[in-house]
């Protein structure tokens, strides 16, 4: 069994994903539930990474542990999109969201020179922001709610 079919189960597009829609998808998964270090599965998986070039080991992922963390949202044009906080970057996309609610895109045609300035502007924003604040919330103060707010959004918007 490949590796791939796992961790990446078919979806279909409005499908809702959690533990259990990953339990009733992979056999391995639904007979060992998340599968441990201990597990040969995990073995497999550290040589697979080191054959495809990776560098993470065995030792690597049994020294990793994983947090639950809460996640963060924006509410853009009516509909809440919801993201993990720093340390990842899943709040860059919910910064640009942020920005771009402050475009009227009513008028503007999709692709157009104007369409991809106006994306292109917001995402050197983000990117500024994500190189400068988003790091480890353990390790450094992320002003995360600071980033995500509308009032913030609008300073951005207005800079290009």
């Amino acid at each position: 069994m490949a590796i791939t079919a796992i961790f990446f189960v078919s979806l279909k597009a409005q499908d809702r994903v959690n533990g259990a829609t990953f339990q009733t998808r992979s056999p391995v998964l639904a007979e060992h539930g998340m599968v441990c270090t201990s597990h040969p599965l995990a073995s497999q998986i550290g040589l697979d990474i080191l054959k495809q070039g990776g560098f993470l080991s065995m030792e690597d992922l049994s020294a990793h542990h994983s947090q639950w963390v809460e996640p963060v949202s924006v509410n853009y044009r009516g509909y809440d999109v919801w993201e993990l906080p720093p340390n990842g970057q899943g709040i860059s996309a919910l910064q640009l969201l942020n920005i771009l609610e402050n475009k009227d895109f009513s008028e503007v045609r999709w692709g157009s020179e104007e369409h991809l300035h106006l994306f292109t502007e917001a995402k050197k924003r983000v990117f500024e922001d994500r190189a400068k604040y988003y790091a480890d919330m353990d390790m450094a103060e992320v002003p995360a709610e600071a980033l995500l707010s509308k009032e913030y959004a609008g300073q951005k918007t207005s800079m290009s």
